[in-house]
């Protein structure tokens, strides 16, 4: 407190303080420990993409030539911010007799549609 001076030590009021200390909380700890496992999710997911990204990058700037799979959707915005060195292409899917089944041809663009909500029918899941 010294450091900011009298000023900030004048403004606290330590009955305010344990009046706040001592209400129950807005959370409940299983509510708040839900969330915060949600958001370091979230928080976890995007620094790997950041990092994917960043590594691909670095290896087009120094010419590397290669492929690079995901079902990660927000990666397939390399495609449109690298290019001419980057471009989405995908494998055309479909059931055939409950099994999933490619053409193992490259087509431009991300895929328009999801193969696994098709698997999860497939086995009787209602999705």
């Amino acid at each position: 407190m010294a450091v900011f001076g009298e000023d900030v030590r004048s403004r606290v009021r330590p009955d305010t303080l344990t009046t706040w200390a001592e209400a129950q909380p807005v959370l409940q700890p299983m509510s708040a420990q839900v969330v915060a496992a949600v958001l370091a999710t979230f928080w976890l997911f995007s620094m790997v993409t950041w990092a994917i990204w960043a590594v691909v990058k670095s290896l087009v700037a120094r010419g590397a030539v290669g492929f690079v799979t995901t079902h990660d959707l927000a990666l397939t915005l390399m495609g449109e911010d690298m290019k001419p060195q980057a471009a989405n292409f995908h494998f055309e899917d479909h059931l055939e007799n409950g099994e999933l089944r490619f053409d193992y041809r490259l087509a431009p663009d991300i895929a328009k549609t999801s193969n696994a909500l098709k698997l999860m029918r497939s086995i009787g899941l209602e999705v």
